[in-house]
């Protein structure tokens, strides 16, 4: 039996050897007590069997569930007990509880109390539960703060349990969490704890028509895991921060269950996981610019029905990164790519099954970088929509400093049918890779310096164009490593970064831009280029084509197209006519010529490819994200401002134009 009894002065049984000291009174084992001043003790004895209270409040009546019968003693009526004999008793006018458990498998369930609550447990084989497990009310009957202590220093061996379960109506809410400590806006009164090996959050449910929940985790205790789900139905949304300061043998998984979520990863207090349960979501890794604080290895995952957008962004870093992205197989049709050397210490980005639209990865700003994809273990795209992997390299133009991107390793999938190299600016452009199915993926740089740009994948095709503005004046020359090709702009300064490649079975160089460059081709190396069968520049008939000489043991082939080459037109120099006085204009000026246009050059037939998307949709936003502030790809903004710039000095010269005319007319 399980008393429930206030104290009595004279009583032999205090003198049990298993007594216990709990809020400066002498406690019995098995017992119930309530003192004069209304604050419930309760010891729960060792035992073979499930120690087991269920907690719950209604219109000020407590009731305490067990699972043996309870001994009701009443000594004075200080308190309202009932329930003599059962397993269940209820009292009122209570004005605390305190809870003690030794043994083991003990199981402690709150649905509601609204007064504070303190739990100290000396067993093995823990289970606290908070909110929802017996009721679909959420945390907000929890009115009054709780703690809860696992003494591990009484056992020699503990395995504990905290289940904070808010899963019920009460529509989306505010989590911040601690190291110790879990608050909740919607009325809980938090709860603190210590000595728990795992913690378990349960999000209030959201759909559609409510806001997102959000999640801020600002630290773990040393030693724990800490496991937070969302329970979003489809529509619903939900924010998470992770915020946290490293935790010595800490874990953290983050879990959206349906709708849309994102996550701001800044720092992790050592390994974590993401993984988005029939969830699209995207994940910012980052802290102001920074993923110095990015600890360990930061998993993401996504089941059949989810999907992740991934931006790391160390573009304010203070430490060159010399990164690597590579596939490793994990089973049959599942790949894990890892993301090495872009974040904090020891730290890992990876990703499993690459469920994705678009990776994003952002190097500091002005320091010697490196990105080097890997595919000699797999295709490390993403499978979802635009299948882009995205890199900013950080170039920023100081001298010295070079900011590269490196394409190695022949995918075990055999070479790729075709890859599309445009360049669009100095820095700038894109790679796309097809097999015989089609599109693979694409490849979108920037931030890359002049030479910058090693690309060694086995290719039957690969075809670069220039489709930026400047004139490209391509040269064709011996890379630096023997066996190389480099292909490199002649303007100055460049139009496009210098691409040195290799294993390309046939290579095709489209020239382009506005003006009357020629195009030179003078390799002066002994050794075959690598792969190589054919080199053909195609151009238009007014472009020359300078040979000095062309790579040994490959065909070479000019092929002209049907349309000439636009030719620049230069504006005329700045008139030192004075402005006539103000009248009437005797004509009205002729409007300012337009820009020539260069042709669309037509496709070789030799040279097959399979074009990816151009420069500026490949500045397109990650995937449909769920916050419309993230919809905005990180290299859409760089393209933006150079077509800016750009239409700004062609309307300055059109007025220029404008004005010299009308002077003239008017003079």
């Amino acid at each position: 039996m399980t008393p429930l009894r206030k104290p009595h002065r004279a009583r032999s049984r205090r003198t049990s050897p298993r007594a216990e000291s709990l809020e400066g009174r002498l406690l019995l084992n098995a017992s119930f007590d309530v003192d004069a001043d209304g604050l419930l003790s309760i010891v729960m004895q060792p035992g073979l069997g499930l120690n087991s209270l269920q907690v719950s409040v209604s219109e000020g009546v407590y009731t305490f569930a067990t699972e043996e019968p309870i001994d009701v003693v009443d000594d004075g009526g200080l308190v309202e007990v009932a329930g003599a004999g059962t397993t269940t008793a209820t009292a009122s006018g209570i004005t605390g509880i305190a809870v003690a458990t030794y043994g083991h498998d003990a199981k402690i369930l709150v649905a509601s109390t609204d007064v504070a609550m303190r739990i100290r447990m000396q067993s093995r084989f823990n289970v606290v539960g908070l909110g929802a497990w017996l009721e679909p009310t959420g945390l907000s009957k929890l009115t009054g703060p709780i703690s809860v202590e696992v003494d591990d220093d009484a056992v020699d061996f503990i395995d504990s349990i905290l289940i904070i379960d808010d899963r019920g109506p009460a529509g989306p809410q505010d989590y911040t969490i601690r190291a110790g400590a879990v608050s909740a806006t919607g009325g809980f009164g938090g709860v603190t704890y210590a000595g728990f090996d795992s913690v378990d959050v349960q999000g209030a449910q959201t759909g559609p028509e409510d806001g997102p929940s959000r999640y801020t985790i600002l630290g773990i205790a040393d030693g724990s895991s800490l496991s937070i789900a969302s329970n979003e139905s489809e529509g619903g949304r939900s924010e998470f921060v992770v915020d946290a300061p490293a935790a010595k043998d800490a874990s953290l998984g983050l879990r959206p269950n349906f709708g849309a979520s994102v996550f701001e990863v800044r720092n992790t207090p050592g390994p974590t996981g993401i993984y988005a349960w029939q969830s699209a979501a995207l994940v910012v890794v980052s802290d102001g610019g920074s993923t110095a604080g990015v600890r360990g290895e930061l998993s993401l995952g996504a089941d059949i029905y989810g999907s992740l957008d991934v931006l790391v962004d160390d573009s304010a870093g203070t430490v060159a990164r010399d990164a690597r992205l590579a596939v490793f197989p994990e089973a049959p049709g599942l790949n894990r790519v890892d993301l090495a050397g872009a974040s904090g210490p020891d730290g890992l980005i990876r990703t499993f099954g690459i469920k994705a639209s678009q990776i994003a990865y952002k190097a500091p700003r002005g320091l010697a970088n490196t990105l080097t994809v890997d595919f000699g273990a797999g295709d490390p795209f993403p499978s979802l929509g635009d299948r882009t992997l995205e890199y900013d390299g950080g170039y920023d133009g100081a001298p010295g400093v070079e900011s590269r991107l490196r394409l190695v390793g022949d995918s075990p999938l055999g070479p790729f049918r075709s890859q599309s190299h445009e360049a669009d600016g100095p820095d700038s452009g894109s790679i796309a890779f097809a097999r015989e199915a089609g599109l693979v993926g694409v490849l979108a740089y920037s931030g890359v310096s002049p030479g910058g740009l090693v690309d060694t994948v086995a290719a039957d095709v690969y075809t670069f164009r220039h489709r930026g503005a400047a004139d490209p004046g391509v040269s064709i020359s011996a890379g630096a490593e023997p066996g190389t090709l480099a292909i490199a702009s002649r303007a100055i300064p460049t139009a496009f970064a210098a691409t040195t490649i290799a294993g390309k079975a046939q290579v095709v160089v489209r020239t382009g831009g506005v003006g009357s460059l020629a195009t030179t081709v003078a390799y002066d190396a002994a050794t075959p280029v690598v792969g190589l069968g054919s080199l053909t520049i195609v151009t238009s008939p007014n472009d020359d084509v300078n040979v000095a000489a062309t790579p040994p043991g490959a065909a070479f082939l000019v092929e002209t197209t049907d349309d000439p080459r636009p030719v620049a037109v230069a504006p005329p120099p700045e008139s030192t006519i004075p402005s006539p006085p103000a009248g009437p204009i005797a004509a009205e000026p002729a409007p300012p010529p337009t820009d020539p246009v260069e042709q669309p050059t037509p496709t070789a037939p030799s040279a097959p490819e399979v074009l990816g998307p151009s420069a500026a949709s490949l500045g397109a936003a990650m995937r449909n994200g769920p916050v419309a502030r993230w919809r905005a790809s990180p290299f859409r903004n760089l393209r933006a401002a150079r077509l800016a710039q750009l239409a700004a000095l062609r309307a300055r010269r059109f007025e220029r134009l404008g004005a010299l005319r009308a002077g003239g007319r008017n003079a």
